[in-house]
């Protein structure tokens, strides 16, 4: 008797592809009664929730149940399957050796015949490292990396929040924008990774200081923010700034060096200052730069007076874009004077602003506002090229040993391409370096020693002369000014108005002359204007000065008058 038993071949090749499917399937599969007792579960089941199939037999699949959803969640899931026939989502269920894990689950029922639920199979898989990423994404899209504060975008999010809310309820929101006063010279001189330990130094004081307010926020390089919301009365804001600069200015060691740095605030009040989020973080930013302008270290609140400053400043900017195209500056030259000869030997080129319909403006009202735009390398740039073209051309009229001494930015010394530039300059006008003298404050040396030793020994390599400014004033020590390459030192004129009234003054100035002559450098003192502080500063041995006694600042026309008559200056000088 033959039997065809193909179909059952067939039957049973299926069963076992099941089978294997079953057990080989990365997901974990369970499979219930209609009573939710688990009858089955496969080897990615066990990889997953570390239970053997023994262990789970028998009982219902809320032994994964972590505690993490409510009741409601449950119930809202089995209505789901049992109205639409199953439930797709993401559930956080716990292991065995009690570890939550996140689970993305897929829940079917599965019917007879006659309609009637006989089992239920659960399909999920272990989603826990992915929903890891995404949140370590989130955290990074909100959150600072460095320091684990809020940036930018949650702080503008939560700002918007807060005022909203404080419009609702009509109450006082105080925004504090805060910049680190000297980070820029900590960070260039000990290096970013100290810069950066002190930030999240820094953050790490704010948060604590701060852990009863709202969000402290660090919205870029130095700058952090603080939003006090619904505070009674302006004065709060005072109390908190007060408390910043108390914590941020008690030292800070970090990586064998003590630091010291400071804070300035800027406040501004909603609704008060501004009524949107925009207006407001800018006038916080505007009272900020006002209290760094005064020194720092200080909290300023916002006012009126100082948007008109601030518009008059970024105005100010454009208007300084324009004279550079326009070709609006010119130059004028103050002569200086060898004190022992009596003869001019050089001269400081001094740039100043034709602007149309106002006349000639002087550095001070523009300079400080070309620093910070950046445009200041332009114009240095540009007073470089017209002072050494015209000196070339009165060393081609017989003035052949006239110096000329350019004043010359700090943002220069952070510029790769400085020293090709004034290369560049020398090559084009003919002049040779060693009559090109480049002054640069006291201040600009020390912001970072070791670049601008690097950079002022490349200049000294083309042949240039250098010569600190406004010396005295600055925080400079002996021990740095020896490593610079400098070849002359300016004597401020604040020290030599009272050089003859002022005993301090005195002691400071002949000190200068005394420390400079010991680097194998010479002195020129500005700002001399009676023949008094002239005797002065001859008898204790300075080589150089320049001033009102002598001459103001000229135009070049004037200048070459008063080249002209140099054998006056000479007789009146060592009279």
């Amino acid at each position: 008797i033959l039997r065809d038993i193909t179909g059952k071949k067939m039957a049973e090749e299926r069963l076992r592809l099941t089978s294997k499917v079953f057990e080989n399937t990365v997901e974990s599969i369970i499979i219930t009664d209609a009573k939710q007792k688990i009858l089955q579960v496969n080897e990615a089941f066990t990889r997953i929730t570390g239970y053997r199939p023994e262990e789970v037999t028998g009982k219902t699949p809320d032994i994964l149940r972590s505690g993490w959803h409510d009741e409601k969640f449950y119930k809202e899931m089995w209505n789901s399957v049992n109205q639409k026939g199953m439930w797709q989502g993401e559930v956080w269920d716990r292991r065995k050796n009690g570890e939550v894990f996140a689970g993305q689950l897929t829940i079917s029922a599965i019917k007879d015949e006659k309609g009637s639920v006989r089992n239920y199979v659960g399909l999920f898989y272990d989603i826990t490292e992915k929903k890891r990423t995404e949140e370590r994404i989130q955290h990074l899209a909100y959150y600072d990396a460095l320091t684990n504060l809020p940036n930018r975008s949650l702080f503008y999010d939560r700002l918007g929040h807060t005022l909203a809310s404080s419009q609702r309820y009509r109450r006082l929101v105080a925004l504090m924008f805060l910049d680190l006063d000297n980070f820029k010279i900590i960070n260039d001189t000990l290096g970013h990774h100290v810069g950066d330990m002190l930030l999240k130094a820094c953050a790490g004081r704010l948060t604590e200081c701060l852990r009863k307010d709202p969000t402290v926020a660090r919205v870029g390089g130095d700058e952090f923010t603080v939003i006090l919301a619904n505070i009674k009365d302006p004065r709060d804001a005072v109390v908190v700034s007060e408390r910043i600069n108390g914590v941020l200015s008690k030292p800070f060691t970090l990586d064998g060096h003590e630091v010291f740095v400071t804070s300035s605030i800027g406040i501004s009040l909603y609704p008060d200052d501004a009524d949107n989020v925009q207006t407001l973080v800018m006038n916080a930013d505007t009272a900020m730069y006002h209290a760094k302008g005064q020194g720092g270290n200080r909290y300023q609140f916002f006012s009126k007076a100082l948007n008109v400053k601030a518009r008059e400043r970024l105005r100010m900017g454009t208007l300084l874009r324009h004279a550079l195209e326009k070709d609006e500056f010119l130059l004028y030259y103050q002569p200086e004077v060898d004190l022992k000869t009596g003869l001019i030997t050089g001269h400081e080129a001094l740039v100043r602003w034709q602007q149309p319909g106002v006349g000639l403006t002087p550095p001070a009202e523009f300079i400080p506002v070309a620093e910070e735009t950046g445009l200041i390398v332009e114009i240095d740039e540009w007073v470089l090229r017209r002072a050494c073209t015209q000196t070339r051309a009165w060393h081609e009229d017989g003035y052949d040993t006239l110096r000329v001494a350019v004043n010359f930015s700090g943002l220069h010394l952070r510029d790769e391409k400085t020293v090709e530039m004034v290369s560049g300059v020398l090559k084009e006008t003919g002049l040779d370096a060693g009559y090109l003298e480049l002054e640069i404050t006291e201040g600009v040396l020390m912001e970072n020693v070791e670049m601008t030793v690097k950079m002022l020994n490349k200049l000294k390599s083309i042949g240039v002369r250098l010569s600190v400014d406004d010396f005295g004033t600055g925080y400079s020590s002996l021990n740095y000014l020896k490593r610079f390459p400098i070849d002359k030192i300016k004597i401020d004129q604040s020290f030599v108005r009272d050089i003859t009234t002022d005993s301090d003054d005195a002691a400071i100035v002949k000190t200068i002359i005394t420390l400079a002559h010991s680097l194998n450098c010479k002195v020129i003192a500005e700002g001399v204007e009676t023949e008094e502080e002239l005797e002065f500063l001859r008898s204790n041995g300075c080589d150089e000065v320049q001033g009102y006694y002598f001459s103001r600042p000229l135009p070049p026309e004037e200048f070459e008058k008063f080249l002209k008559e140099g054998k006056k200056i000479r007789r009146k000088s060592i009279a």
